[in-house]
């Protein structure tokens, strides 16, 4: 993964240009695509960031226990482990990062 300027080792970068958009847990009013793991396989369209601060342990475990990471993912998704913009925020614009 490249970093551009502005990206933090995160992995999410701030468009200046774009006003900040308070972030919300997931789902946030999102819906997935029907057949995707929501957090690994598919994201909203500004990214997500992980909540660990607010998961259990032993979630914060099974999220870096790899291969098995992937349904973590999915669950921490149902359960508010990530932040998410809302579906109405306003678009992204090319500074943004994409994903997680």
């Amino acid at each position: 993964m490249f970093l551009e300027a502005g990206e933090h080792t995160s992995g999410m970068a701030f468009d200046k240009e774009r006003p900040q958009v308070e972030r919300v847990p997931s789902p946030g009013g999102w819906t997935p695509p029907p057949g995707v793991k929501p957090g690994w396989e598919w994201v909203p369209p500004g990214g997500a960031s992980p909540r660990l601060e607010a998961m259990p342990a032993w979630v914060k475990l099974w999220y870096r226990t790899p291969f098995l990471d992937r349904w973590a993912y999915a669950w921490m998704w149902e359960h508010g482990g990530w932040w998410v913009d809302p579906p109405n925020s306003p678009p992204q614009t090319s500074g943004r990062a994409h994903g997680v």
